[in-house]
């Protein structure tokens, strides 16, 4: 919302709001992504490397949020195509309509990666 609010006065109406919004939204999501990417590695250069972390002494939230960017950090490695609609449906809430807009797919097509985003996820976090 922030965001929103710094950016209001390039909204010049020439198109729909909610137009205007996908790309401030979508920067947001990747923002909020990399700073949890960058957080997670710079909290363990100085500590034990994460494979051997003692998940006693993690708590369940972080311990979670670090399993869930890494699973998101090898999906951007092995099928980056589903990241993008992953992260926007699932972390930024947007409506699938919305999203193959942004996108320019088929509302079938990113429904399709979607799915193969979470059982991708899900997979690594039952690793996990």
């Amino acid at each position: 919302m922030l965001q929103v609010a710094r950016r209001i006065d390039t909204f010049e109406g020439r198109a729909k709001f909610t137009t205007w919004l996908h790309p401030i939204v979508t920067n947001c999501v990747w923002q909020t992504y990399r700073s949890l990417k960058r957080r997670n590695v710079e909290q363990a250069l100085p500590q034990v490397p994460a494979q051997t972390a003692d998940r006693r002494r993690t708590s369940v939230i972080a311990g979670a949020r670090v399993d869930i960017l890494e699973a998101v950090e090898r999906l951007e490695e092995r099928r980056p195509e589903l990241v993008e609609p992953f992260l926007l449906r699932d972390l930024a809430d947007l409506e699938y309509d919305e999203i193959a807009n942004r996108l320019g797919l088929s509302v079938s097509t990113l429904k399709f990666r979607i799915h193969e985003a979470r059982k991708f996820v899900r997979g690594r976090l039952a690793m996990s």
